[in-house]
């Protein structure tokens, strides 16, 4: 008469439970790893967009100025001080004047709706956009006909420059 299995054995309970507990550890260490580098990535992709944001401003500012942009670098020569009024605003205004300083080491965006030197109050609103900038020009193409101008930002770890174009 043949054997009937009712049940398992206690072995094979045993190593069953076993397998089990070891596919649970690999998994939680698989998804804990993959917790860990989406953190690290999105670290990573938040810093890259802010200085991607940064250099974005400064190209929408210089793309949407209106007349002319006044270049001020005789203080310093390694550092210009840039004036415009631009069509280009991240406080709401329709129409602003924009300045771009460094003033001890950090370049500073200094948006109004007036000139500095005006004697009407106006409301400032002032960003600083880098930190340990040993350089920052605006050279524009003296060509007339082309309205390009080159930006160069130099800072410790990094360089910055790209060029505005204007079609009119």
């Amino acid at each position: 008469m043949p054997m009937v299995k009712n049940s398992f054995s206690l072995m094979e309970l045993l190593v069953s439970v076993l397998i089990i507990g070891m596919i649970f550890i690999f998994s939680y260490q698989v998804f804990n790893n993959t917790a860990t580098n989406q953190k690290n990535i999105k670290t990573v992709i938040l810093k890259k967009d802010g200085e991607n944001i940064k250099s974005k401003l400064i190209y929408l500012d210089i793309l949407k100025y209106d007349k002319d942009i006044k270049i001020n670098n005789k203080t310093d020569d390694d550092k210009d001080i840039v004036s415009m009024w631009s069509r280009h605003s991240i406080y709401g205004r329709v129409y602003s004047h924009i300045t771009y300083k460094v003033d001890e080491n950090k370049l500073y965006r200094i948006e109004s709706t007036y000139q500095e030197n005006n004697k009407i109050e106006t409301k400032k609103d002032i960003d600083m956009l880098y930190e340990d900038v040993t350089h920052f020009k605006i050279y524009k193409n003296m060509d007339k006909k082309l309205k390009t101008i080159f930006v160069y930002i130099k800072t410790k770890n990094k360089t910055i420059n790209f060029e505005v174009g204007k079609i009119w």
